[in-house]
Parts: C-alpha cells; sequence; structure tokens
C-alpha cells in the first residue's frame, strides 16, 4: 500500500520518442517507453497505455484488499482497461474516459457478492480516484461467466 510523501522517477531520452523510465526502487527494472507510429516505433508502450495500466492495476488491488485485507483469497481476476482518446475543441488529441472491466472467480467472486457495499474500494483506489477528477472512469465487476455483481461510477 502506497504511503503519503515525495517519489521521483527518472526519464532518460534514448532516441527519437523513446524514452528509458527508471523507478528508484530495488528490483524494479526500467521500462521502456515510446510513442506509436508515426512519431515514435511503438517499442515500448505509450504514456496513454501506461495511464490506463495505473488505474487497472490499483483498481484490482483495491478490490483484493477490501476483499481480504492481507492476504489475496484464491480465485482469476483478470482485468480488461479500455481507453477512449479523442480530440479537444483545440483539436488535440486528449484521454476521454475510460472504462474498467474486472472479472472475477472463485474465493475472489464469492467476497465480491457477499460484501454490502462492494463498490466502497474505489474511494481506496489513489490512482483512479486521483484520475477521475479530471477524467471519467467507468467501473463493472463481473463474474466469470459475466454477471454484472457491481456496477460504479
Amino acid at each position: 500500500m502506497a504511503k503519503e510523501g515525495d517519489f521521483s522517477v527518472q526519464l532518460h531520452h534514448l532516441d527519437g520518442y523513446g524514452f528509458k523510465v527508471e523507478f528508484n526502487r530495488d528490483g524494479i527494472d526500467a521500462l521502456h517507453m515510446d510513442a506509436g507510429p508515426p512519431l515514435g516505433k511503438g517499442e515500448g508502450p505509450d504514456a496513454s497505455s501506461l495511464l490506463a495500466a495505473a488505474v487497472g492495476d490499483c483498481l484490482s488491488a483495491s478490490l483484493l484488499y477490501s476483499v481480504a485485507r492481507k492476504e489475496a483469497p484464491p480465485g482469476d481476476m483478470e482485468t480488461t482497461v479500455t481507453c477512449t482518446l479523442g480530440r479537444n475543441d483545440r483539436g488535440r488529441l486528449r484521454v476521454k474516459g475510460m472504462a474498467v472491466r474486472i472479472r472475477v472467480s472463485g474465493e475472489i467472486e464469492q467476497s465480491v457478492r457477499s460484501k454490502e457495499h462492494p463498490g466502497s474500494f474505489e474511494d481506496f483506489s489513489t490512482v483512479s480516484a486521483s484520475i477521475r477528477q479530471g477524467i471519467p472512469v467507468e467501473l463493472e465487476i463481473v463474474s466469470s461467466d459475466g454477471e454484472v455483481l457491481f456496477q460504479g461510477d
């Protein structure tokens, strides 16, 4: 779980639109980012992809924490984040919204079913709660057979 305070990452220009990102944490490898064609070579995720991954990861981890508190229960979880890009009134490309779908099974699914307020975990998702201040993020939790267990904002 994240703690209050500052942290930093460093980006080192490689070539074209490629960057090496260092996270300043032991055991965390550097990440290669690159814009997609026609600007970059697409040799790594771009910033919008990492933003979507961060939202999905944070919501998924918050859901696991809310159903277990300590150790995640057995079961599968698969999260898909669909990011919508569009132009603003000045013609600039922007992230217009994200739709997050978390598919759960096993004890994770049973825990979600038994929670009185299954969406309360959303408030504890540091990244998605912050992003939602400027970008709509829709959330849906579904069972392994596609039954909607929770639909959030």
